[in-house]
């Protein structure tokens, strides 16, 4: 039924495409359907025209990344290493995907497989928490330049303090840009536990036109375990009243979090890691 349901969707997406036009006129402008084979590169630069991956260290940890075979696929797996020799003082660190200046699209569809470090294991007692490991994010508006009504929706995993599990929520920010703050739209949470080694199917679909449609869905690697919402909150800032709304940008694929949890996990001989595989997305 899965499979049956994801070539449904992507003929309906490859379909939109068809007839839209594959790739917008401007180069600088991004539209189109990807895949890992894209982004594939034996020297591990990860570049295609149109994107880049961006590290950003903090100040004691640095990203990393690297392609990969194995006999079922490709991958790609983002971490960080302890980076003893920066002039960083930021207190975040980032591997991630970027692909933005799309060309005026609606549409957003992205399916893609992934799996957390084993050694997390190590941070799922009683009081272990963090509110922020981010996966995905997609941008109504960037936050980092002059733009009038900056806002995205991301996927973070969280771990509660009672709880022995991840749990994965899906929220959307809005910046005040007069205090360069931000602050939540909304956020809710996938009821599904994510736990380190697993393989999860993450899904995420969005269109603005007709009318906004958000679904989100994550599963387990035998699809024993589904857990599915569909969001119709408002996902623009609070000061924008246009009736047709594009999206800016996404990072499909990142590892981005807080230089706090990062030294957390160190001293409780846990890494942090992902693994993504077979994705592929959308943006039309």
């Amino acid at each position: 039924m899965h499979l049956n349901r994801r070539k449904f969707n992507f003929l309906y997406l490859f379909l939109i495409l068809f007839i839209n036009g594959c790739v917008s006129t401007e180069p600088e402008k991004l539209r189109g359907c990807y895949s890992i084979d894209d982004f594939y590169r034996s020297d591990n630069t990860g570049n295609a025209d149109g994107f880049s991956i961006q590290l950003q260290e903090s100040a004691s940890w640095i990203g990393k990344y690297k392609f990969f075979d194995e006999p079922d696929g490709k991958y790609v797996k983002f971490w960080f290493e302890r980076n003893q020799d920066t002039e960083s003082y930021s207190d975040r660190a980032r591997v991630q995907l970027n692909m933005y200046s799309l060309a005026d699209v609606k549409d957003f569809y992205l399916n893609t497989s992934f799996s957390l470090d084993p050694s997390l294991s190590n941070y799922l007692d009683e009081g272990d928490a963090f509110e922020w490991l981010n996966l995905f994010e997609l941008w109504v508006e960037p936050g980092w330049s002059d733009t009038l009504y900056p806002a995205k929706i991301h996927l973070r995993i969280v771990k509660n303090s009672d709880d022995n599990y991840f749990s994965p929520v899906i929220s959307a920010q809005y910046k005040d840009t007069t205090d360069n703050k931000w602050y939540s739209l909304w956020e809710k949470y996938i009821n599904i536990r994510v736990s380190p080694s697993q393989v999860y199917h993450f899904k995420f679909y969005l269109s603005i036109s007709p009318a906004q449609t958000i679904n989100a869905s994550i599963t387990d690697s035998n699809f024993e375990n589904i857990a599915s919402i569909d969001i119709k909150d408002k996902f623009t800032h609070p000061d924008y009243h246009g009736i047709d709304t594009v999206y800016w940008g996404v990072n499909p694929i990142k590892l981005y979090t807080g230089e706090s949890l990062l030294n957390r996990l160190d001293e409780n001989n846990a890494s942090l890691s992902i693994i993504y595989n077979d994705f592929d997305f959308c943006a039309l």
